[in-house]
């Protein structure tokens, strides 16, 4: 490789107080000790040291647009999302042909009852327009007497 290709890039090391120790690790300290990054110049490409970035991101940059990254980094969170959205959509469902299938039946025993209601009116009906319930009625609560057959009385109707 020529030298002239190769650009040498050394991280900043954060300046440390007089009297700490090497193997004291400080707040904001990094982790991992900074090593030298090699990045390859590409020909008719300038780069400086702020923008030097790994391979790997600016090939993902590259090949993926804006809305492909959005859509690459939020698809866990859509499918839990939609996955959520279809149990809900199903339990109000289930629950929604409960509730129909409680009221249907709260509304058959209503009905029956009342057919029952009117079978009982009906035949209550029918007993009151019978003629021995009639006479049966006349005599013991009205107090009236059966005439005699024998008895018959004229009326003469005068215009």
């Amino acid at each position: 490789m020529i030298e002239a290709d190769v650009e040498v890039f050394q991280e900043r090391q954060p300046r440390r107080a007089h009297g700490d120790q090497e193997g004291v690790r400080r707040r904001g300290d990094s982790v991992v000790s900074p090593q030298p990054r090699v990045v390859k110049a590409v020909p008719g490409r300038t780069r400086s040291a702020r923008t030097a970035r790994p391979a790997a991101l600016e090939w993902q940059e590259a090949r993926l647009p804006v809305l492909g990254r959005l859509l690459a980094t939020a698809w866990l969170p859509s499918v839990l999302l939609a996955g959520c959205l279809v149990a809900l959509m199903y339990l109000l469902q289930t629950s929604g042909v409960a509730t129909v299938g409680y009221d249907i039946q709260r509304l058959q025993v209503e009905r029956d009852d009342w057919q029952l209601r009117n079978e009982q009116l009906r035949l209550e009906l029918a007993k009151r327009r019978s003629l021995t319930w009639i006479e049966s009625e006349a005599v013991g609560r009205l107090g009236m007497v059966r005439a005699e057959p024998t008895a018959l009385a004229y009326l003469k109707i005068t215009r």
